[in-house]
């Protein structure tokens, strides 16, 4: 009977070490994700805020004229969720393939994305 544990046992620690390989494969995965986000969040403000100073200082653009605009675009797609909802896929320039916009490289072939725009990118 104890033969019978053992054996059990060892493949219960060895299913566990795959299911552990596996989630540390998806987790690096996801930190390259995750500074390729935080690049682009840092980027995004500062572009933001260029635009922003820009706008105060040579137009004369008050705050609540850019709350005012925010709202409406973000009423765009009929929802008021503070989200800016643009098309949602773009065609992979490597591998052809359909790819969410907000990625930063291709799901399929691993190709960057970024065009270099902030806005796009």
């Amino acid at each position: 009977m104890a033969f019978f544990w053992n054996m059990f046992q060892s493949d219960q620690i060895n299913r566990n070490n795959t299911i552990a390989s596996e989630a540390q494969i998806k987790t690096r995965s996801h930190s390259g994700d995750l500074d390729h986000l935080e690049k682009r969040l840092d980027t995004l403000s500062l572009a933001s805020q260029a635009m922003w100073e820009i706008l105060q200082t040579k137009y004369g653009v008050s705050e609540q004229e850019l709350m005012l605009k925010m709202e409406e675009i973000d009423l765009r797609d009929g929802t008021k969720d503070g989200k800016l909802n643009p098309e949602y896929s773009t065609d992979c320039p490597d591998c052809g393939h359909k790819v969410k916009k907000r990625r930063g490289s291709c799901y399929w072939c691993g190709s960057r994305l970024n065009d270099g725009n902030p806005f796009t990118s």
